[in-house]
């Protein structure tokens, strides 16, 4: 027996494979805050509630006893790193220090600053307070236009990009 589709079926379905199989991963894929003042699991819902508005946290899990958050990315997504703190200050809280981990390429167009081009997004990363190994590493990753994971502490700021204190640097598939 001879099934037939029609052009647009065909079509549709090559595109739902071609979607299915192409990995699609979040550029700025997690991200852990400190909660400066959470005491109670009262306190732990209104940070979550607020965090879950963030754009590209899928999900959060709050520690009260290390008084953090732990956001990762909706599949796809990116987690806007700069909405966070504001987040946090909402809920009746005080941020403390970010860490997270983003997946982009190294531009060294500026030599004194190399910036992480978040894949997807028009985010720009600077890196900061590199170790000489790692300065190194990051050169020869971003001359060979390798995507890179980097984590790391982030450091915001309101006039220019985020810096990202690289602690950890690997090149992505």
């Amino acid at each position: 027996m001879m099934v037939r589709i029609s052009q647009k079926t065909a079509a549709l379905l090559v595109l739902f494979i071609f979607v299915s199989v192409v990995p699609t991963s979040a550029q700025v894929e997690s991200a852990t805050v400190v909660v400066e003042g959470m005491a109670c699991p009262f306190c732990a819902f209104g940070v979550e509630k607020r965090l879950k508005k963030v754009a590209g946290v899928g999900t959060i899990e709050v520690n009260m006893a290390q008084s953090s958050a732990a956001l990762t990315a909706s599949a796809g997504d990116s987690i806007d790193v700069a909405g966070i703190p504001a987040a946090i200050r909402k809920a009746g809280f005080t941020p403390g220090t970010i860490e997270a981990t983003a997946v982009g390429t190294i531009s060294l167009e500026d030599s004194e600053r190399p910036l992480l081009m978040v894949d997807g997004t028009d985010q720009e990363l600077l890196l900061v307070n590199l170790s000489a190994e790692i300065w190194q590493q990051a050169a020869g990753l971003g001359a060979a236009g390798k995507r890179v994971r980097v984590r790391g502490p982030l450091h915001l700021h309101p006039d220019e990009p985020a810096g990202l204190e690289v602690v950890r640097l690997e090149a992505v598939d």
